[in-house]
């Protein structure tokens, strides 16, 4: 049996491809379970402990300042009126800003407002973090 050096070649090219790609996929299956681990430690995050807040039928949000301030507040939204999940998604969705997130737990009735202190917003009392989700209701 005669032995064919480009079928050797053939088959060395197509073993560091296969292993190229193998290592590919565990690198990426790596990565996405851990980006996955870490946005559910920030999700259990904002729901631990957070302040009270409040948010009226004209939806204009209002963060306790009987306490000092937080990075993350929860008001019940059980009295207003949305049609279903979406509805409510997409509205909160539009209340969002670069200082804050404002972060939907249908199943609670709840929402979480995270809020994100940058240079600008670092000096900010509660009652100004609660006049500025206000206005951004009234933009709406």
């Amino acid at each position: 049996m005669k032995l064919n050096l480009a079928d050797t070649r053939l088959t060395r090219v197509t073993c560091r491809k296969s292993k190229r790609t193998l290592f590919s996929f565990l690198f990426f299956s790596i990565f996405s379970i851990t980006l996955s681990y870490a946005q559910g430690g920030e999700e259990k995050e904002w729901k631990k402990d957070p302040g009270a807040a409040s948010i009226s039928a004209a939806y204009a949000i209002t963060l306790d300042n009987t306490q000092p301030l937080q990075e993350h507040y929860r008001a019940d939204i059980s009295h207003l009126s949305f049609a279903d999940k979406e509805a409510a998604k997409s509205f909160f969705r539009q209340l969002n800003d670069p200082a804050w997130t404002i972060k939907l737990a249908w199943g609670e009735k709840n929402i979480y407002v995270i809020l994100r202190p940058n240079e600008l917003t670092r000096t900010w009392s509660v009652d100004h973090w609660s006049q500025q989700l206000q206005q951004k209701a009234q933009q709406l």
